[in-house]
């Protein structure tokens, strides 16, 4: 199979989210005709003030580097941003509304010790699934779909993992050991298109084995009551106190290295600048890593970056995720009644999947009794949908609201009960191209080559070089930075 090869050798109108691009001489010969700034030198430069950006630079600048953190956006957090809903005129009143990441999955130590160094109050999130019973014509938690599913992940385990299957070949293989099980199959290959938002035919069946085996305890979810900002503006204060430097607004375009040395020329606001460094850390997406040469936010590189990093690059993919989130009417949010059997009000309820929407699945702040739904799509339906704009986007939320929460004689459109919506479209981000990483067919090893250091100069860092069973988490990026910092420290000792 092309590409398959094992990576272990190689070392109303509703309030909307704005959405957010030759040869190497020298970097003043990059861009001629784009006005000079001024130029900077550090110990180590980091391209990224996401969470693996931010935690690198809290623990390097403590330790007495001179550290600049390069961050495209005008805000930080990457691929975490909270925003509010109203202005809070109070920490009470503040309703944070996440567009990336939303929750911490299980324990994770260093994440937790953060909350509370931050002194952030954790809020566990409920559990509860409803499912939509096609039979009753309303939703039922005691559903066949999570026994399913879960029987069939754990059927992974009794293929062999070599060579290395995607999950739809891992499905046509099972089909011929039960071939009468259509209906499993089908909610397994929502499941892993939905929650780990790829494509069945592209993700590594191999990788969701260990997934299954080493991941988050997924029964334990909590959320940060004051917003999952709040986290990295605490990394970024302890950096900035030990002397770093943020610089918001700024590109990358070039890199041009050398053992031991590293010039990288940005632009900000129509200016270009150049900055030197001994190291450098990439902590960027990798979705925005892989943008090829001619396209608009490539990064070059030269020299190129080596043949083995390039090939775990092209074995990680980026997933597909959009999100939309509605803030309801009070008055609506406290009385309206899921179509169910049990009467449960929504305000009570967590998750409520149907997967014949184009939304499939929502869920509340239970217990919490915030006024907001979000609707999120996975994979190849997100990837439709993210070709739409945040207005039709909204529209198709509605719909799915509609057919979600609404009897059939229920004739009141739903979005006149809706204050506030938000669109997250993460493909269409040109800082992000996506929303996190998996791992594609035939990818062993590859988050560890991608975490290696190239020539103790150049360091790739982020929940995509993650360690296994954390990666494409908010624990992960910051692991994987904590790792990054303890590489180059090490090697500063040594040296």
């Amino acid at each position: 199979m092309p590409g398959s090869e094992s990576f272990a050798k190689y070392h109303q109108q509703p309030k909307q989210v704005s959405r957010f691009g030759p040869q190497c001489g020298t970097i003043a010969g990059m861009m001629k005709k784009i006005p000079t700034t001024s130029a900077t030198n550090a110990d180590v430069l980091i391209l990224g003030a996401g969470m693996a950006g931010l935690a690198t630079a809290a623990e390097l600048s403590a330790a007495g580097q001179r550290v600049i953190i390069l961050e495209a956006r005008d805000r930080i957090g990457g691929r975490v941003h909270t925003v509010g809903a109203p202005k809070p005129r109070s920490a009470k009143s503040f309703l944070p509304i996440e567009l990336g990441a939303e929750f911490i999955h299980g324990r994770p130590r260093a994440l937790l010790k953060l909350t509370r160094d931050a002194k952030l109050e954790l809020r566990r999130f409920g559990t509860s699934h409803w499912h939509w019973d096609d039979g009753r014509k309303g939703y039922a938690t005691r559903s066949p779909y999570w026994q399913k599913v879960d029987g069939i992940m754990e059927e992974l385990a009794d293929f062999p993992e070599r060579p290395d299957l995607s999950f739809t070949e891992f499905l046509a293989t099972r089909r011929s050991i039960h071939p009468h099980d259509l209906e499993a199959e089908r909610m397994a290959r929502s499941f892993v298109e939905g929650f780990h938002a790829a494509p069945a035919d592209d993700i590594s069946a191999a990788s969701l084995l260990i997934e299954t085996r080493n991941g988050p305890d997924s029964s334990r979810n909590f959320r940060v009551r004051e917003g999952y900002a709040r986290v990295a503006e605490h990394l970024r204060d302890r950096a900035l106190a030990h002397g770093a430097k943020l610089l918001l607004n700024t590109v990358a375009r070039k890199v041009c290295w050398r053992v031991g040395h590293v010039e990288a020329g940005a632009q900000s606001q129509g200016r270009r600048q150049t900055h030197t460094a001994r190291r450098l850390i990439i902590t960027v997406p990798i979705g925005v890593l892989k943008i090829p040469r001619g396209h608009a936010g490539h990064i070059a590189f030269d020299p190129p970056l080596p043949p083995t990093t390039l090939r775990a690059l092209d074995r990680i993919a980026m997933s597909s995720v959009v999100k939309v989130r509605f803030r309801f009417k009070p008055a609506f949010w406290r009385s309206h009644i899921i179509p169910s059997r049990a009467r449960k009000k929504l305000r009570d309820v967590t998750f409520l999947h149907a997967p014949h929407l184009p939304f499939p699945t929502w869920w509340t702040h239970y217990p919490d009794s915030d006024p907001i739904l979000t609707g999120w799509s996975g994979g190849p339906a997100a990837d439709k949908l993210s070709k739409l704009t945040d207005q039709q986007i909204i529209r198709i939320g509605g719909e799915s609201l509609t057919g979600l929460l609404m009897p059939t004689s229920y004739q009141a459109p739903l979005l006149q009960f809706i204050e506030e919506a938000h669109v997250a479209n993460w493909q269409r981000d040109p800082f992000s191209r996506g929303a996190y990483s998996y791992l594609r067919v035939g990818s062993e090893g590859a988050r560890e080559v991608l975490a290696s250091p190239i020539a103790d100069t150049i360091h790739i860092s982020g929940e995509a070089a993650a360690p296994t069973g954390q990666d494409a988490t908010v624990a992960g990026a910051l692991e994987a930075g904590r790792r990054t910092a303890e590489m180059i420290l090490a090697g500063c000792h040594r040296k």
